[in-house]
């Protein structure tokens, strides 16, 4: 359906087969189960508490999109120029590898009185090629508490842009690239702060157009099961110092060490009393959690986190360490996109993984660093050495 208009409130509406587009100065869209191709939206708009087979695109000056769920669908916002307040939470995004990206937030038009602030906290993408890009010039953009998990190219891509980024409390799994930022010119890295995420079973930490983003940015996270730093490596996981809880971090207090969250294969990122994530996140007031102690590192520290106790139990480093090397069998196996081989190390050093094929030829040798002692994963997406697909 399509409806034009002002001040439209579309409510309760149940498509199948067809896309809903909805055009007008002021619009709620609430309540809806879109069976369809998706919705497009234009104007001051509001999309809450609807199921999509599909995606959206929403272009106004004020958005708010919240409590959806996208089944192999996308979020594509486009902000005028003014306020272009947009505000994207609380939202289950799974595009099951069927989009390119699964939300993209632009600054449309002329940006030179682009003044408002993006805020987006609060959400699961999963199964995308990109979870999340970036795009145009904004007074400040906010990527708060959300999950992005297997992503096959980048977990967020953040394209040429003028405003001041804060990347804090994210937990980046299971994925290709955790962060990509294309700034060749380096206009707005001096104004991005990546603080307090949580990155684990990574095989590319961060790839960068620009070379050094420097501690001042990338600092108080947690990586664990990274198997390449990337293209900015001149510090970061270089154990140099300790931080308040007397664990070793690099220059920019970067924790390289289990983080004894509760269950990674059921997402269930809450850390247990003896996980070194906790107060462990950038000092400032400005971060502290919601019961006013120092920031927990991951998905529930922060303005945007909750309250809970932490639970008392085994984490993966209480598993007492093998004598020698162990190697588990790959999950899943036959597999579709990926599978995660597991392996167990008795002390630390580099690793080297080599899969051959049914007839005994090598088809991937790679080596990783980071290895840790303790339990670590490797995901494998079907690529060989060369690049590229293997035939199944």
């Amino acid at each position: 359906g399509y409806v034009l208009g002002q001040d439209c409130i579309v409510n309760n509406c149940f498509s199948v087969g067809s896309s809903i587009s909805v055009s007008g100065d002021g619009i709620h869209f609430d309540f809806q189960h879109n069976a369809g191709r998706g919705a497009g939206l234009i104007g001051i708009g509001v999309v809450a508490n609807n199921r999509f087979y599909g995606g959206i695109t929403i272009g106004g000056d004020s958005v708010e999109v919240f409590n959806n769920y996208f089944e192999r669908g996308s979020i594509y916002i486009s902000l005028s120029k003014g306020i272009g307040y947009g505000h994207i939470h609380h939202n289950i995004i799974d595009s099951a590898f069927t989009t390119a990206i699964s939300l993209r937030i632009w600054g449309g038009g002329e940006f030179e009185n682009l003044e408002g602030t993006v805020i987006v906290h609060s959400n699961v993408v999963n199964n995308s090629e990109v979870g999340l890009i970036t795009t145009g010039e904004f007074s400040n953009i906010m990527v708060s508490n959300n999950l992005f998990n297997g992503a096959r190219e980048r977990a967020i891509y953040q394209e040429e842009n003028d405003y001041n980024a804060l990347i804090t409390n994210n937990v980046f799994s299971n994925s290709e690239t955790g962060l990509y930022f294309n700034d060749t010119e380096r206009r707005y890295m001096d104004d991005l702060r990546i603080e307090n995420n949580l990155f684990i079973n990574i095989n590319t930490l961060i790839d960068m157009d620009h070379p050094n983003i420097g501690y001042e940015s990338f600092k108080y996270n947690a990586c664990f099961g990274i198997d390449s730093l990337g293209n900015d490596d001149d510090y970061i996981g270089e154990l140099t110092q300790v931080n308040a809880n007397g664990d070793s971090t690099d220059a920019g207090f970067n924790l390289f060490r289990d983080p004894y969250i509760v269950n990674l294969d059921s997402f269930d990122f809450h850390l247990y009393e003896h996980s070194p994530l906790i107060n462990a996140g950038n000092p400032d007031t400005s971060y502290f959690d919601l019961d006013s102690t120092i920031n927990d590192i991951g998905l529930y520290g922060g303005v945007y986190g909750e309250i809970y106790d932490y639970p008392v139990g085994v984490g993966e480093s209480d598993v007492p360490l093998p004598e020698g090397f162990t190697l588990a069998p790959p999950f899943p196996n036959p597999f579709n996109m990926m599978t995660r081989f597991s392996f167990m190390l008795p002390s630390a050093g580099d690793v080297e993984v080599k899969i051959y094929n049914t007839i005994g030829r090598l088809v991937l040798a790679e080596q990783l660093t980071l290895s840790a002692a303790g339990k670590h994963h490797y995901v494998w997406r079907g690529d060989g050495s060369a690049g590229g697909q293997l035939p199944t």
